[in-house]
């Protein structure tokens, strides 16, 4: 005859915590506290001395692990833990599970599990976010279009007091901004890429720290700051590439390939660059350049990179078109 043992099933503390949370508060309320007010007592002074402690652990303001409370503690938070028994070692409050109140350890699982479910859903979501998709989602190519439509009456301005016409058709002005928004789509995969998984991973490290849910949402807020200061960076980057771009096309069109070179009046914050500042005093001096034959505007002992105005990251300098006869 064979015997076979099967695996003992365990109770889970989550299967009764609701239940026994809620009994515990039916009887306080309707047994107790009316016997300690005969006795002319604080029913709050009585029982409620781990109130704020409870509170905070579902707030998510102090966290309980492996015998310690961590977290952000008020004065009378760590008044309460004092009075439970909890000491004060090492920037937090120690105290064995056992020895704390059962409707405080009713909260403590219920703020693990609520809190792991909040990091599920959250995960969940950010690893649904598709980069691909994201960055085709954006209506790039017609934001760069208005852009240049807007742009073009300055560039006829100058093109106007040049005595010279130009020619550059819808299609072509339609072309230059497909060109720049496939070219911007790149970086912002790239990146949403990159910080989405950086996301998920600060966000999953908050199951071990207290403060909790103070902690996630300060860590969606600085991830926010990165993306809002990175979205700054690209539009004005590809933006400044799409009208130096545009106006070199305008300017060929019209027969217009030269060009001086403008450079901004720097200050302590924001200096002119060393080789852009040179740039500029060649150009007052009489030196000429091409669209089609960019300078160097990188410095000493930098990789070579030759840019017309405006090409250069975050360059702030101006072509003045020119027409030799």
């Amino acid at each position: 005859m064979k015997t076979v043992e099967l695996s003992p099933v365990r109770n889970n503390p989550e299967h009764y915590d609701d239940i026994e949370a809620f009994l515990t508060e039916f009887f306080k309320r309707e047994i107790y506290i009316p016997l300690i007010a005969d006795l002319g007592l604080d029913p709050d002074k009585v029982f409620n001395a781990q109130d704020a402690v409870i509170t905070a652990i579902r707030k998510g303001t102090i966290t309980f692990e492996k015998g310690r409370f961590t977290g952000r503690f008020s004065a009378s938070i760590s008044k309460d833990l004092r009075k439970l028994g909890a000491k004060w070692r090492a920037g937090a409050w120690h105290i064995h599970l056992s020895k704390l109140p059962m409707d405080v350890q009713t909260a403590i699982r219920a703020s693990e599990t609520r809190f792991q479910s909040v990091l599920d859903r959250i995960d969940k979501k950010l690893f649904q976010i598709q980069p691909d998709e994201l960055a085709d989602k954006m209506p790039l190519a017609d934001m760069f279009d208005s852009t240049l439509f807007s742009y073009e009456k300055d560039v006829n301005k100058t093109l106007k007091s040049l005595s010279v016409k130009a020619t550059l058709s819808e299609a072509e002005r339609r072309k230059i901004a497909e060109q720049y928004s496939d070219s911007l789509k790149i970086p912002i995969r790239d990146f949403t890429r990159k910080e989405t998984t950086n996301l998920r991973d600060k966000i999953s490290r908050s199951t071990f720290k207290g403060n909790r849910y103070e902690d996630l949402i300060k860590t969606i807020q600085d991830s926010y700051g990165v993306s809002a200061r990175k979205a700054k960076f690209l539009a004005r980057q590809e933006t400044n590439l799409l009208l130096a771009s545009y106006k070199e096309a305008r300017y060929a069109s019209a027969g217009v390939y030269e060009y001086r070179w403008k450079s901004v009046v720097g200050t302590a914050l924001h200096p002119t660059r060393p080789r852009h500042k040179a740039l500029n005093d060649m150009s007052t001096r009489g030196k000429i350049f091409r669209f089609d034959d960019p300078p160097v505007t990188t410095e000493p002992g930098e990789p070579e990179r030759r840019n017309n105005p405006g090409q250069d990251f975050n360059c702030r300098c101006t072509a003045i078109p020119v027409v030799r006869f």
